[in-house]
């Protein structure tokens, strides 16, 4: 149920996530430019990408940290997560900075982010066991949990690890529980709780672990990264099972664009059509050069159509790929 925010307590295992979750070190490798020759498109036909390397320079890396997920603000500006210094940011797609928030109250690894269409940014807090709500300028709005109080493991009430934040445009919630409920939630616009579905299991309708979700508008549907069993499922508004897509190893997370649907996933990008779920096209981990996208963890797309891909482990930055003329 919905729960007051609390003042959040110090993590029991602060030491362990710091050196985990802080971010990569002064001897990481974080400049990431596509070398002379390696600027040949990705993707086919009108889904055709030039990788424009490192988004942000290593000297925001080395403030921001890792960059875990990202999301596109109502005027087209880029909202960036991090697991740094400072947690929120927010660029120009050419990479100008126009924001950077305060540090928030966070714990160590803030998973996801999302942006609502009023503009409203929310962040699933996994190791706060939390879903927090902010205006555009960084002020809290609300809190969904108590800061540092997890529900009772796989026993169905939120939250214990979310992982993500979906919108509806009438305003309904949906929160993957990933890591210790294996359910998702979905609330009112008031943070009422309306319903919970899911659980631990391979079976259709069930989760390892949910870690991103979405909101398809046209078919006002959920798709569900349910990562570790290798599949994306799709749902009702109400829970109800759709269809799976199992053809990705160990996906990651969601973004649409027109028809298509963009996932990243273990072995790099794949882009489908978002009604047949036929691949279009796709690439690897070393297109178009080594190391272009080391573990992809996030992923999302600009109103220009250009895509973003972070990475939570290894590359610690969030690569570029603009759109390529036809």
């Amino acid at each position: 149920m919905c729960r007051t925010c609390l003042t959040p307590q110090p993590h029991p295992n602060r030491d362990e996530l710091m050196t985990r979750h802080a971010g990569p070190s002064s001897a990481a490798p974080l400049s990431k430019m596509p070398p002379d020759g390696g600027r040949e498109p990705v993707g086919a036909g009108s889904y055709r990408f030039n990788c424009v390397g490192a988004f942000l320079s290593d000297e925001d890396v080395n403030q921001l940290g890792v960059q875990s997920h990202g999301a596109i603000m109502p005027d087209g500006s880029i909202c960036v997560l991090s697991r740094g210094k400072r947690q929120v940011s927010i660029w120009s797609p050419e990479g100008d900075l126009i924001q950077m928030w305060d540090p928030l109250p966070l714990s160590l690894a803030p998973h996801g982010i999302h942006v609502d269409v009023e503009g409203t940014i929310w962040i699933a807090d996994a190791y706060q066991h939390v879903v927090l709500k902010y205006s555009p300028s960084g002020s809290l709005i609300s809190c969904i949990g108590v800061p540092y109080v997890p529900a009772l493991a796989h026993f169905g009430e939120p939250f214990n690890m979310p992982t993500g934040v979906a919108t509806t445009p009438d305003g309904e919630i949906f929160v993957s529980d990933g890591y210790g409920n294996a359910r998702i939630h979905r609330f009112d616009r008031s943070s009422r709780l309306l319903s919970s579905w899911g659980g631990r299991g391979t079976e259709a309708g069930m989760f390892a672990v949910p870690h991103f979700i979405e909101y398809e508008q046209g078919a006002d549907t959920l798709w569900v990264c349910d990562r570790e069993n290798d599949r994306i499922q799709i749902f009702t508004r109400e829970g109800e099972f759709v269809t799976a897509i199992s053809e990705f190893s160990y996906p990651n997370d969601i973004a649409f664009h027109g028809d298509a649907a963009v996932i990243a996933h273990k072995a790099g990008v794949s882009i489908i059509d978002k009604n047949s779920h036929d691949i279009i096209c796709g690439w690897g981990h070393d297109a178009p050069y080594p190391g272009a996208t080391r573990h992809p963890h996030g992923i999302f797309i600009d109103n220009a159509g250009d895509l973003y891909v972070t990475e939570a482990f290894g590359g610690c930055q969030t690569t570029k790929f603009e759109r390529a003329a036809a």
